[in-house]
This record gives C-alpha cells, structure tokens and sequence, in this order.
C-alpha cells in the first residue's frame, strides 16, 4: 500500500486523469469505487444486457422487446440495490454484508430469465448438429452405452439426484463464504460471476438446446421416478431453454473442487466423486453434449485462475483512487 501512495503524482492538481476527467465522472468513479469487485463485474454485466436487448429491439428482432424490457428492469433494481448499499459504506450491519456478499450471485442467477429472451434475439441459429457431430467423432456419445448399461429408472433417479446436488454444493459454499474474510469471500464470489459471464457469452455465440430437446426420438427410452421428474421441473423452470455451451454444472462443479483442493483438502473426497456423478448425469440425462463438458471444464479452471488477480487488481485500482482523492482533499486541491 506505501508503494501505491508513492506512485501519486507529486503536483495533484496535475494528475494524468485531471485533465479530462469531468465532476461527473469523478462522481461516477466514486461511487464504482465503493463497490466490491464482484458487484463492479456484475454492474457491467447487466449494463451490456442493457445495451445487447436495446440493439436487438432497434433492429426489431424476435424477443427484442422482452429482452430489453426484461434488461432495463434487472438493471435498474440491481442499480438500486448497490446504490443504496454502497452508499452506507463502513456503517452495514452483518446482515447487509450477507446480503451484498451474495448479491452478485443472486444477481446472475436472475438474470437466466432475461437469457432465454436475449439469446434467441441476438442469435436465432441453433448449434445442435454441430455439437452432435463433434460428441459423435470423438465417440462419447450416450446413444449406446448408457442405455445397455445404466438404462433403468434406479439409476436415471441416482443420476438425477447428482445433478441436482450441484445445487446444494453450490449453495453451501456460497452461505459459507459468505462470512468469512472479505477478502477470500470476494475472490470467491468473483470466480462464481466470471463462470456465468463466460456462460452467457458461450450461449450467445453458440446457443443450443441439448441433445435430448434436439432430438427427442434418440431419447425415448429414458425414464425415472421422483428424482428424474423433479430433475425436469427444476430444468424447464430455471434454465435458460438454451444454456448448453458451455455446461455449467461442468464448470461450477469444477470451481468448486479447485477451490476444495486450495482451501478444504478433505471435501476432495466426496467432492470429486460428486464431480464425476455430475459431469456423467449431463450427458446420461440428456442435457449436454460432450463439447459442452470440455469447454465447462476451461472456462471453470479458468475462472478459479483469475478471480483472485482480477479481484486485487480492482481492489487495488480502487483503493488508489481513493488516496489521490483524500490527499487532493489534504492539499485543497480540486
């Protein structure tokens, strides 16, 4: 931190920002300045929702409308939200900073529904034969083993439930992270909203709707019980209709086990063959082609990377904007 006060300029009426920088994006630059990391990457976020339903209403897509409506009031709500919260500052109670620790992710978990309107509006092809063709030459396809050897509805229940305890995993983690160190805390939840950006960014260029809603013949034989039902309403309720590539069950499951092997070397062992249940249930299920496995997988390793860089450089930036501002006050300057 002595090295960062030391790096402002001697004459601070002559800063290389002064120049041009206006009152009023001082004032904006202030107000990003009170954010945590997360929330600033999650505020971006849903300003090029913003912008992306805007431009598909102006060249009168399909779903351009919903998108945009649907853009402009997630966007507004979270501006409200951190405006308010940001605006407290030092003085939030426990419960406020429980609630904007897990606010970016709350955030992006909204934002599935603004997704399934936004995809179709900017991208209206669909990838499925191409994904298909890849999983085909590669040969992980389920059309013949799964069925030959874990056919019955038993087994489709037991995969059902992994797939659905990608929630629970993920939850926990949340609510523990959630009080403890700031700083920890938020190079965690930083890597949680990076998965989703690199997913929304993977849907937007390559949507597609599975193998199982592509091609429902191929599929006819699979059938569950509670588990398998439950499994589909959970799917059809909270999915996006074409969040395939990359799968985010692949990438959030694989976060979680970087972060198990960094910080709780003994949940590796329920944590990785939780992991290996959840990569097969996508695929024994129906949801996901093998493509979308590998590029959950790099985009999970790839966010546990960069979460912790990004967030000290953010916090960094930041922090040094502050201290030219205070020592601009000290000299009464500006």
């Amino acid at each position: 931190m002595r090295e960062a006060i030391e790096t402002l300029p001697r004459d601070l009426s002559t800063g290389p920002g002064d120049k041009w920088t206006g009152r009023g994006i001082a004032r904006l630059r202030a107000w990003v300045d009170q954010l945590y990391p997360a929330e600033q990457i999650t505020t971006l976020l849903f300003l090029v929702f913003a912008v992306s339903g805007f431009l598909a209403r102006s060249l009168g897509r399909p779903f351009g409308t919903e998108s945009f409506k649907l853009a402009a009031l997630y966007g507004f709500l979270w501006l409200v939200w951190i405006s308010w919260a940001a605006r407290i500052g030092p003085r939030q109670s426990r419960g406020l900073r429980f609630l904007r620790n897990v606010g970016p992710w709350l955030a992006v978990m909204m934002a599935y529904n603004l997704v399934r309107y936004l995809i179709p509006a900017l991208h209206p092809a669909r990838m499925d034969p191409y994904l298909r063709n890849v999983e085909i030459k590669t040969s992980l396809g389920t059309d013949g083993w799964v069925r030959a050897i874990i056919g019955h509805p038993a087994w489709i229940d037991f995969f059902s439930a992994a797939y659905l305890g990608l929630f629970a995993w993920m939850v926990v983690y949340v609510l523990h992270y959630a009080f403890t160190a700031q700083r920890r805390q938020q190079r965690f939840m930083m890597g949680f909203v990076l998965i989703y950006v690199g997913g929304f960014l993977g849907y937007v260029l390559c949507p597609a709707t599975g193998p199982r809603y592509a091609y429902p013949a191929d599929w006819d034989w699979l059938s569950g019980g509670v588990l398998y039902a439950a499994c589909n309403r959970a799917v059809a309720g909270m999915g996006a209709k074409l969040d395939v590539f990359p799968s985010l069950h692949a990438a959030l499951s694989t976060y979680l086990v970087a972060w198990q092997a960094r910080f709780h070397r003994r949940g590796l062992y329920w944590g990785i063959p939780l992991l290996v249940c959840i990569w097969l249930s996508t695929l024994i299920l129906g949801f996901h082609y093998a493509p979308d496995l590998w590029a959950g997988g790099l985009l999970g390793w790839g966010s546990f990377w960069a979460s912790p860089r990004l967030t000290d450089y953010l916090h960094h930036r930041s922090w040094v904007r502050r201290s030219r501002v205070k020592a601009k006050a000290a000299y009464g300057v500006g």
